[in-house]
């Protein structure tokens, strides 16, 4: 609405060589928000940050409480009056679809370790991306998203 200046959490030293603690933004200017660079930043969350360790909640780093954030200490769902109205919904919808999955089929990768690696949606949303599929080197298309064999629970008396 107005020109201002957005202030960095660190200072930082420019092409120029000054050092500037704050960034002028131009009336109407658009920002964009990092989301999965805030998400996977070694600076923040530590060299494995692109792992998945649901573990490191038990212990989060100092510096993530730094991230304006509504769930998790992630920048996701952003915060304040712009966050995520629907992350409640999503929260919930992907329990109920995991409950449901993890009591039905036992789950094991389609791929050998390191043929999945993390990619993104557009530019905003991270999800499983096929590096290698054993057997395609030859150029031909890679499936999308994360291939997985499932296989029916065996349950008594049935």
């Amino acid at each position: 609405m107005e020109d201002d200046i957005l202030p960095l959490s660190k200072p930082i030293t420019g092409r120029d060589g000054k050092v500037y603690s704050g960034l002028p933004i131009r009336k109407g200017q658009l920002i964009h928000l990092p989301i999965a660079a805030v998400n996977t930043s070694k600076a923040i969350w530590g060299e494995d940050a692109i792992e998945f360790r649901p573990e490191r909640w038990d212990n989060i780093p100092d510096a993530a409480n730094a991230i304006p954030s509504i769930y998790g200490n992630l920048f996701t769902f952003l915060a304040g009056p712009h966050n995520c109205v629907g992350f409640r919904f999503a929260l919930a919808e992907l329990k109920a679809l995991l409950f449901t999955l993890i009591r039905a089929f036992v789950i094991t990768p389609a791929l050998p370790a390191g043929s999945i690696g993390p990619g993104t949606a557009g530019t905003i949303a991270q999800r499983p991306t096929v590096l290698r599929w054993p057997g395609k080197e030859d150029g031909k298309e890679k499936p999308e998203g994360l291939p997985l064999i499932l296989t029916p629970v065996e349950r008594s008396g049935n």
